[in-house]
Order: structure tokens, then sequence, then C-alpha cells
């Protein structure tokens, strides 16, 4: 089990641990959630990302019985895998998670997710903590994004798949889409453009609307702006940072020496 050293377990988490393990899965993924929702700006903006990825995504490819993703704390895995058949090495990179998964797809190894039992997960109060944290995490995924280039003649679905997963997705590509769309197949006008620039809107801030550990309140509206925003601060960054290596991110504020 691989958790980070800050996180807090649900209060149920030891008692239906045996009952998932009973279910004999080989990789198992909790759900994270951040323990400081309403602390900063950044830690509400965080949330609102943490409620579409849990209560969407993760859940949604659970539900179609696909394989669920890494979140880097809260993982738990069958032992024979880790040593034998997918050896957790250490030289995966800054997102040794994301590597991790795509090598446990590569070997068919599935990844199954459950949401009874949690893991509180502690996000960055400052902003620039966040953006530090969030560069680290970009530049990870552009050094596997490059990596697979080279897969695209054996592999070219599986290097695509992965290469697309990788890039960052800000709300305003699905805005740009829909509305192109949209703009192809009927005629101009505000009328038919607003539901299509309201629905990626609507899709990210709604889980945190409406599931109780996710809740910020009305500030959520505002979560799309932010999104587009903090994109383009972690790619300059991440340019910044190109070469650094791993960079901490502390946690509390100014003064402070807690970092993860």
């Amino acid at each position: 089990m691989v958790m980070d050293a800050d996180n807090v377990l649900s209060a149920n988490f030891w008692h239906l641990l045996p009952h998932v393990l009973a279910l004999s899965p080989e990789v198992v993924q909790v759900e994270v959630r951040p323990s400081n929702p309403g602390h900063s700006m950044t830690t509400k903006m965080i949330t609102v990302i943490y409620a579409f990825l849990n209560r969407v995504i993760q859940r949604g490819r659970a539900v179609f019985g696909l394989s669920a993703n890494l979140c880097g704390t809260g993982m738990l895995f069958r032992k024979d895998i880790l040593v034998h058949r997918a050896p957790w090495t250490e030289d995966m990179g800054l997102v040794e998670d994301i590597y991790y998964q795509i090598r446990l797809c590569e070997k068919n190894i599935p990844i199954h997710w459950y949401d009874c039992i949690w893991v509180l997960d502690e996000k960055p109060i400052a902003l620039k903590s966040g953006v530090v944290q969030g560069s680290r995490w970009l530049r990870g995924r552009m050094a596997i994004a490059i990596e697979c280039i080279s897969l695209l003649k054996r592999k070219p679905l599986f290097a695509i798949s992965v290469i697309w997963a990788l890039l960052p997705k800000p709300v305003f590509w699905l805005a740009f889409i829909s509305a192109l769309l949209n703009h192809m197949l009927c005629p101009f006008s505000w009328e038919t453009m607003t539901p299509f620039l309201l629905f990626p809107w609507l899709a990210w801030i709604f889980p945190s609307l409406v599931f109780k550990p996710y809740r910020i309140g009305p500030i959520a509206v505002v979560f799309p702006f932010w999104q587009m925003g903090i994109q383009v601060m972690h790619l300059m960054q991440a340019i910044w940072d190109r070469g650094k290596g791993w960079r901490h991110t502390r946690h509390f504020g100014k003064g402070q020496d807690y970092i993860e």
C-alpha cells in the first residue's frame, strides 16, 4: 500500500479494506479527496478538479469496466506484480504513477477503483506552490509523451492514446470544438452557440456543486477561467524549470517548513 506521509485515511478504511481485498483485485486505487478544500482559492479550484476526476472520470471508467487511473497515493499492489510481473523501478521520472499505469496497461493488469474507502490528501494553499506542483506534473507528462513518439511505428494506437491522455485539456478546448461543430452544422447565432459554450463549463463544475465532499459553493463557477489561466502558468513554469528535476511543493504559506 502506497500513501503520502501527510494523508488521513477515512474512518472506515481498515474496516472495509479486508472486504475490498476479498475480491482479489490485482491493483487498487481508492478515492483521493482534498483534505483542505476551502482553505484558499487554490485549494477550492483543485477541489473542483478532483470532484470531476472522481465522480465522472474514475467512477465512469469503473462503471464501464475500464481500468482506473493511478493517483500517486491511495494505491495498493499485489507483491508479485511489483516485483515480477511489472517491476516498480526508480527511473520512472517526475510522474511515476502515470508511468507505472502505462506499464500495467502494457501487461494487461487492470486497476480497480473503489470509493467506499478514501484518503484525504492535503493540497497546496498558495498559488505559487500549486503552479510549481502543476508544472512538475506537466514536465513529467511531456517527457512520457515524447518517449511514446518512438512507439508510433510499433504500437500506433497505444502510443496515440497515451499521448492524448497526457496532454492538458482545458475547458476551452471542449468549448472550441463544440462551437466549431455547431458552426458547421447550423447557421451561426449566439442563440445556438450558447448551449455548446455552456456545456463544458457546467460539466466541469457540476460535481463540485452536487457531491458533499467537494462542495465549495458558488465560487466554482469561476473554475473555467482559473483553469485556462493556470494551464498557461504551468507551461511557463515548466519552461523555467526545465532540466531542474524534482521540485518540492510547499503546502503551507510563507515561513512554514512543511513540504511535500
